[in-house]
């Protein structure tokens, strides 16, 4: 990740970091730590984080990202493994719903502790491929006249973002059930019944 020096932060350093944050939030502890005491549970100098972050919500970001690079490059494969729209959404919406279901300490720092608004603003490189992915696929399906052209992509990914918030923040508030997936698959059948062009 580029800073404001123009140097990398040490990918070690980023590492402990990481794990720090992770193990916060574990003990359920990420609101009431501040970045201080994340740096001395870490052995990170506080001058060092904030001189490539800034503030807590750039730190958490930071730590993140590797998890929403893999997240994109999942559900960039999974849109290849189809040329049909509908097969291609589902395998997408496996991807980004499986991930998470296999990662709920991640899910919750997404979801429970970045604040949407540092999202809409500062979107990490992970989340802006996974997001254009999305409006790939969405894009595609409407080029092959399976959604309606009065669709408006780029609003339908936010719509479709808007609904999975909603979705994992519900999922995490009651303590990570079985059924992510599910749900996921029933959300995405929903919008894609509101926006296709049917026979």
């Amino acid at each position: 990740m580029s800073q404001a020096d123009g140097r990398l932060i040490k990918p070690e350093t980023l590492t402990l970091l990481r794990n720090t944050i992770l193990e916060c939030f574990a003990q359920g502890q990420f609101h009431q730590v501040g970045i201080r005491e994340i740096c001395q549970k870490a052995r990170v100098s506080p001058q060092t984080v904030y001189k490539y972050f800034g503030n807590k919500e750039s730190l958490l970001t930071a730590c993140i990202e590797q998890d929403m690079l893999e997240l994109s490059q999942l559900m960039a494969a999974a849109a290849e493994t189809s040329t049909d729209p509908l097969l291609r959404l589902n395998a997408v919406t496996e991807a980004f719903f499986s991930f998470y279901a296999t990662r709920p300490r991640v899910a919750a720092l997404i979801y429970l502790n970045v604040p949407l608004a540092h999202w809409a603003h500062q979107m990490s490189l992970g989340q802006q491929r996974a997001i254009s992915v999305l409006h790939e696929v969405f894009s595609h399906a409407q080029q092959q006249d399976m959604i309606a052209n009065w669709a408006n992509i780029k609003l339908l990914v936010e719509m479709c973002a808007g609904s999975v918030q909603r979705i994992v923040v519900g999922w995490l508030a009651e303590g990570c059930p079985d059924d992510l997936l599910a749900r996921g698959r029933m959300v995405m059948q929903v919008i894609w019944q509101g926006v296709s062009v049917r026979e």
